[in-house]
Formats: structure tokens, C-alpha cells, sequence
């Protein structure tokens, strides 16, 4: 595949890996997202324990390509309680159950 066909299929703008290989782009986690949502696994800098729940939350987020704000509204939780969760802290018990149901229907 082609960069341009790359970013067709990843959904970036036309050009977005190619400035990315030729150093024109930072990285940041909106890159990552969007490699990992293309190559279909999590880059080792994330640093994500997928052995706990908290850690496999984060990796299907991050695989499917879904931003913080669309997990919160399905599951109608702050932003700030889902990032809280993905990085292992703790959250009040009614919060961690929503996020249980979320993920017995899409984990």
C-alpha cells in the first residue's frame, strides 16, 4: 500500500503518514492512535498492561480509534473518570460499574 492509500483507509488526511516518515510531524498520541488503529496492535510506547481490566479498556480504545469524549458518552462518564481508570487509578464504585457493563457488551 501506498501512504495516500494508508491514509485513505486510516482516515487521515491525504498526506498524513508521508509527513509523518519524513519527520514533518510530531509525535503524539493522536499519531499513535491512528498507527495502532492501521497496524491492528498497541506500540510499545504506550506502555499498556493489557493483563488488567484498566489496561485492556485502554488498548481497545486505542484500537478501534476511539477518542475519549466518544467512549464518555456511551458510557456517560466524564472524560477525566475514563482517563483515571486507563492509567489504574481509582474511581468511585458507580462510575467502575458503567465501565464494567461497557465492557461485558464490547470487550
Amino acid at each position: 500500500m501506498t501512504q495516500w492509500e494508508i491514509d485513505d483507509v486510516v482516515g487521515t488526511y491525504w498526506g498524513f503518514f508521508n509527513e509523518l516518515e519524513m519527520g514533518h510531524r510530531n509525535n503524539s498520541i493522536y499519531v499513535l492512535h491512528k498507527a495502532a488503529k492501521f497496524l491492528g496492535y498497541i506500540p510499545k510506547t504506550l506502555d499498556i498492561d493489557k493483563t488488567k481490566l484498566h489496561g485492556k479498556f485502554y488498548a481497545h480504545r486505542i484500537i478501534n480509534g476511539y477518542p475519549l469524549s466518544k467512549i464518555a458518552r456511551d458510557i456517560r462518564l466524564d472524560k477525566s473518570t475514563i482517563a483515571r481508570f486507563e492509567q489504574g487509578k481509582a474511581i468511585k464504585e458507580a462510575s467502575l460499574s458503567k465501565i464494567l457493563n461497557y465492557v461485558e457488551a464490547f470487550i
